[in-house]
């Protein structure tokens, strides 16, 4: 499911079966951390919320401020794998990952923990990726099991005592790299411009939420607001005309049909996330269902995921993504709709179990379409800049997205204590239009499998052996047969 890996280490061919073994121990022990501590949050939430007085747009920061960093530095931390030796970068990240979520664990106030947060999301971008699989509610059912039998701090704990091992014990097991192939100086790597990049979504997201809440006439709205325009300006401008990075040629985005894919895919996650957030809150503060059992009611979609996620990748093989995407689209357009219905506990089985079932094949369908799909659509030497690009996108889906559903539900809600249904429902009703306008985006703008194809064709025939966007030598450093494997 992970279309990009930050971390990539030659094997020498002595490397005994065992080490070898060993080591895909300990990646997929790194791998799940970060898969882990992204969604066990969304159960432990509410706990932590209420030891903290939080409130609903501070326990959304808590959410998007370790997305947010994580989508930003995801790009530039592939850059560093290619720069410096892999081995390492992969070793300060996961220990970074560790001591962060130590400290998250350890914070006692509301702004302490945001910030921390916010670093662990950095540290997680140099070491893992995005998913959305079976792992994910296994992560919640894990958080919800800390949450139920010990504290809300271990779900951030558990990250620094695994996590801090795991990377001692990959200093001594990962070989280094063979010969330093493929060193250069850091030159190209805007650290600053990324930063500032980062703090302008920050300060904008920050903006929206508490404009919801404290009125979009207040200081709290407009300061953040305003300040975070002039660096948005160029930053769009950056990503969508001019060099990126120094590996992320501009044309990317004028591959058939490239775009619409990358906007169409960030729909699943913003889905599963909305799906999460919402119902974990509802059920632990409003219904009074405990940790555990708000888990396990999420127990059917990491199953149906699991089974659905191998059919749907043939799927592109014999018929064409638009049409695959669009059954998705209609499919999450009717759980959403049943989704924004559902009010009390007993809604669950009627309204709330089958939009799940709906809900998640139809997310699962446009997530492999579209994560097979944008492979497909542009030349394989830059699979590795498509798949930083396709995975801060899901990301940053998350990150923004949690935010403003949350604004949308306090803004509604204003006034009322007994009651969210209204707000809930209206979140649920702005997801269903959000699909339903993606859709008619993709029925409008997506090309047949023949444009796609004559794309590439073009691309490679104008390039010859050169790299796109490359020197002309295939030094790519996102090429395949630049990067250095297990």
């Amino acid at each position: 499911m992970d279309a990009n890996t930050n971390v990539q280490v030659v094997a020498p061919q002595t490397t005994s079966s065992a080490r070898r073994w060993f080591l895909l121990f300990l990646f997929c022990i790194a791998q799940f951390l970060e898969v882990f501590n992204s969604s066990a949050i969304f159960i432990a939430l509410p706990a932590a919320s209420s030891a903290l007085h939080m409130t609903a747009q501070e326990g959304a920061w808590l959410i998007a401020s370790y997305q947010l960093t994580f989508a930003s530095f995801l790009l530039v931390s592939g850059r560093f794998s290619d720069v410096y030796n892999p081995k390492y970068v992969f070793l300060a990240g996961l220990a970074c990952f560790g001591l962060f979520s130590l400290g998250s664990g350890f914070s006692n106030n509301a702004i302490g923990l945001l910030v921390v947060r916010a670093f662990t999301g950095l540290a997680a971008s140099i070491h893992g990726s995005a998913d959305v699989d079976g792992p994910v509610v296994l992560g919640l059912i894990l958080g919800a099991i800390l949450v139920q039998f010990a504290t809300w701090r271990w779900v951030f704990w558990i990250g620094g005592v695994v996590g801090l091992p795991v990377s001692v014990l990959c200093l001594f097991v990962i070989p280094n790299r063979v010969g330093g192939e493929h060193r250069q100086k850091p030159k190209n790597i805007d650290l600053v411009g990324f930063g500032f990049v980062t703090s302008a979504l920050l300060l904008l997201i920050f903006g929206v939420t508490s404009g919801s809440s404290l009125g979009w006439n207040t200081p709290d709205f407009i300061a953040p607001f305003v300040i975070s325009i002039p660096p948005d300006l160029p930053t769009l401008h950056i990503f969508f005309i001019s060099d990126f990075v120094s590996f992320r040629p501009p044309r990317i985005w004028f591959y058939p049909n490239f775009s619409i894919i990358t906007l169409v895919s960030l729909t699943p996650f913003f889905w599963f996330a909305n799906i999460f957030y919402t119902f974990s809150t509802t059920w632990q503060v409003e219904f009074h269902w405990n940790a555990l059992i708000s888990a396990v009611h999420f127990l059917p979609l990491g199953i149906l995921i699991t089974l659905v996620i191998p059919f749907a990748s043939r799927l592109p093989d014999r018929f064409s993504t638009k049409w695959i995407v669009l059954v998705g689209d209609a499919l999450l357009i009717g759980a959403s709709a049943l989704l924004a219905c559902s009010h009390i506990p007993r809604d669950y089985w009627r309204l709330t179990f089958p939009a799940f079932i709906i809900g998640t094949i139809g997310g699962t369908l446009v997530f492999s379409s579209t994560n097979i799909t944008i492979f497909r659509v542009t030349p394989p030497e830059m699979a590795g800049t498509v798949g930083a690009v396709y995975n801060a996108g899901l990301q940053l889906s998350t990150a923004m997205g949690i935010p403003i559903i949350t604004a949308i539900q306090v803004g509604v809600n204003a006034g009322r204590t007994d009651d969210t249904f209204k707000g809930r429902a209206a979140g649920f009703w702005y997801v269903l239009a959000l699909v339903a306008v993606q859709a008619l985006a993709v029925v409008v703008f997506y090309q047949d499998r023949g444009a796609e194809e004559k794309g590439v064709r073009q691309e490679k025939k104008g390039e010859g052996e050169e790299v796109v966007g490359g020197s002309g030598q295939n030094d790519d450093k996102s090429s395949p047969a630049a990067s250095e494997t297990v």
